[in-house]
């Protein structure tokens, strides 16, 4: 193997592993690490790579590279050995806890996250600047990279001993034995200032500058922030990613040349035929057996870096048609979902109405979840809403049909069963029915539906100056008020207990239902006043939703250390009917946000003002469930088995709308996104897709986590449209 030599650690000390023959090295500036070599497939070898081997790659009696052997690729004859860096692999698995740091010396929170990742030696250097900044179950490699971005340092390893600083130094390079291919220009790309986004700890908005100039950057940073944390983010992209106006160029040279190099190095190039003359930075060395490819100016992304930038969106620009990645030949772009085929892009639509009003809605006025599907209360609700805002030719009778149909069926305690057979029985009514995959009777009432058809009403009436659907709305806030007494009683809060199953109330409360019933409450108010009561018990609909919107900020808001509405109340418990015990879903950060924020500025609220809340739960959770097609996930992903990073068409609507509502300004591009999403999941008539995978394959809907159901759902198509797609 020449000079190249494979060790592995034995016992108390470094033995050669005679059989190996070396591969590669690669090593990127703050970036990606790998070593790959080659062993025969023998049963001594097998027995070999499935310990994690502490692997040291020599050439000559200099080490190029330290790490672990955590991969192998089996073929016939050979095992390909695939070794990382352990401090790295360390820090991606494990996590920093919330805290919050204000003005705190860079070393101190490196420090901290160097005990979290269980790194048994010392930080080798890290510099004593005062920074701010936030974590929550952030991956301690996250924290470090996060960190070095703040200090405009860099970040490395040496001997398992983690360092962030300055790296490399002038090194000496015979330049006239190196070869250059190809190098191109495009100064489309060079930005002249750079902004940073953020917000500190009391939620305001912040903007950190760097630069001098109309070519503008936007990037987006999710933690708590201060000012000048903003500005050298913005001062490390301008001079790390946006000055610059051509892409990589990859110098190759004997390996006798350009094995002393590293990442960070500064050599001195003199190719005047490719414009190269000067000192530049290298940002990534691969060392093969014989030849060392050496990349200078802007670093080429590997295939590694574009997965992790697709699985999280911790800190990257909000501009993603401008984040095209290349993989090998294959171009992916961030806003482009495939056919369910995957052959072809599909093209994109603005919603209509088309779908909703042809297949959604019967002709006797009954709307139906789906083509084939039941009549359902929540989803009735959301039909009309949409079609009454979008008030196209005749939507708004139509909308008055399937509230009339509904208004019929009322149950005298002013609820709904939560679905119906949407034909008529012998009788001329429309039967219940049990819930999906069967177990539970039709005999079920849950808040949502009573407060979706009320408040669907409210806005009816409302924008035909009317009150037809009064007193059907007042029964509903009879419900839903004996629901809140129900829960008060059983958890001393004034939240909506969720459900009335068989006759007996299940006092657990959901919050993303508990907000839905808060906006009902506001909009009834809105149509018929703030002395609206309800009947018959005569309630102030005005204190009943004062009570739910200040338990909502107090009881369900896990507080600024937190940052999310808790899925249920009392926190971590289900209902009778099993919901999820997942926290930090999106959809429940999106209702919440908009109703707290609807109602704390309705002219209703008789209580302290809560509404800083609602930017803060969205920022929160767009670090956790924005997807990388620009929608939200359902609940973060962990990578556990019941966990998708599948994004969804109704939950991303719904952020949209709580993002306009909230702070359109400041939620511009992402909004923009989220529809531009929506656009691509729709068909021409108004059908939309209820998932894309994190491979851009469209699914229609889900009845499980792990099966596609059958049938465009009306939902997605409704929610879409609310958030103006």
């Amino acid at each position: 193997m020449g000079q190249w030599k494979v060790e592995y650690y034995f016992g108390t000390e470094w033995l050669e592993k005679s059989d190996a023959n070396f591969d590669q090295v690669i090593e990127a500036l703050d970036g990606h690490e790998e070593v790959t070599f080659m062993i025969p497939n023998t049963g001594d070898n097998r027995s070999f790579v499935q310990i994690n081997q502490s692997i040291r790659i020599m050439f000559g009696s200099t080490e190029v590279y330290r790490g672990v052997l955590y991969g192998v690729e089996y073929s016939v004859k050979a095992l390909k050995c695939i070794v990382y860096n352990d401090v790295y692999e360390l820090l991606k698995r494990r996590v920093m806890p919330p805290c919050n740091y204000g003005n705190v010396p860079a070393d101190e929170v490196a420090e901290d996250v160097r005990v979290a990742a269980g790194l048994t030696n010392p930080l080798g250097s890290c510099p004593e600047t005062p920074i701010s900044v936030s974590f929550d179950y952030t991956l301690c490699y996250d924290a470090i990279v996060q960190i070095a971005k703040i200090l405009n340092k860099d970040f490395w390893t040496s001997s398992d001993i983690l360092y962030i600083g300055e790296r490399g130094q002038e090194q000496s390079f015979d330049g006239v034995l190196a070869n250059v291919s190809t190098r191109q220009i495009d100064r489309v790309k060079k930005r002249d200032k750079v902004y940073v986004r953020g917000f500190n700890e009391a939620g305001e908005p912040l903007l950190g500058v760097a630069g001098e100039g109309d070519n503008v950057a936007v990037f987006w940073f999710h933690n708590t922030t201060s000012i000048d944390t903003l500005n050298a983010l913005a001062e490390e992209k301008l001079w790390n990613e946006c000055m610059y106006d051509d892409s990589s160029v990859v110098l190759t040279c004997p390996i006798t040349s350009g094995v002393h190099l590293h990442p960070g190095d500064k050599i001195y190039v003199s190719k005047l035929e490719f414009y190269l003359v000067g000192y530049y930075r290298i940002k990534k060395v691969t060392k093969h057996r014989k030849t060392v490819d050496i990349e200078i100016t802007r670093k080429k992304k590997a295939t590694e870096d574009v997965l992790e930038e697709l699985m999280k969106d911790n800190d990257v620009a909000l501009s993603f048609g401008m984040k095209s990645a290349e993989v090998g030949s294959t171009v992916m772009g961030r806003i482009k979902p495939n056919l369910v085929s995957g052959a072809n892009i599909k093209p994109k639509y603005d919603l209509v109405t088309t779908y909703l009003k042809n297949s959604c809605v019967l002709p006797t006025g009954v709307a139906v979840a789906s083509p084939t599907g039941n009549m359902n209360s929540y989803e009735g609700g959301y039909v009309a809403l949409a079609l009454i805002e979008k008030n196209g030719s005749g939507e708004r009778d139509l909308a008055r049909d399937i509230l009339d149909e509904f208004a019929e069926i009322q149950n005298t305690d002013g609820s709904w069963y939560q679905q119906y057979n949407p034909y008529l029985n012998a009788e001329g009514k429309h039967d219940r029915v049990e819930t999906i995959g069967g177990g539970y009777s039709g005999d079920l009432k849950v808040d949502s539906g009573a407060a979706l058809l009320a408040w669907a009403m409210s806005r009816y009436d409302q924008v035909t100056s009317g009150t037809r659907y009064q007193n059907v709305v007042r029964k509903a806030m009879q419900f839903l008020r004996d629901l809140q007494y129900a829960h008060t009683v059983a958890h001393g809060t004034g939240l909506i207990a969720n459900l009335v199953y068989e006759g007996t109330i299940d006092a657990v409360a959901l919050s993303a239902d508990c907000a839905e019933s808060l906006l009902a409450m506001t909009k009834a108010m809105d149509a018929y006043g703030q002395s609206l009561t309800t009947d018959p018990g005569g309630y102030s609909v005005k204190t009943m939703a004062n009570d739910v919107y200040y338990s909502l900020c107090l009881s369900a808001w896990t507080g600024d250390s937190g940052r999310y509405y808790s899925t249920s109340y009392p926190p971590g418990e289900n209902t009778e009917i099993p919901f999820t015990y997942k926290e930090k879903l999106s959809f429940t950060a999106a209702l919440c946000a908009w109703a707290n924020y609807v109602f704390a500025n309705s002219g209703y609220r008789t209580t302290e003002d809560y509404s800083s809340q609602a930017e803060k739960a969205l920022d929160f959770i767009n670090t956790l469930t924005a997807g990388q097609w620009g929608g939200q996930m359902y609940s973060p992903y962990y990578g556990e088995s019941d966990e998708t990073k599948d994004e969804f068409a109704g939950y991303t609507a719904l952020m949209t709308i709580a993002m306009n509502v909230v702070n359109a300004t400041k939620y511009s591009q992402m909004i923009s996104k989220g529809k531009e999403l929506l656009k691509w999941m729709a068909l021409e008539d108004g059908r939309v897709y209820d998932i894309v995978k994190d491979t851009g394959e469209l699914l229609v809907s889900r009845v499980t986590p792990y099966e596609e159901g059958y049938g465009f759902l009306s939902l997605p198509s409704a929610l879409a449209l609310l958030a103006g797609a």
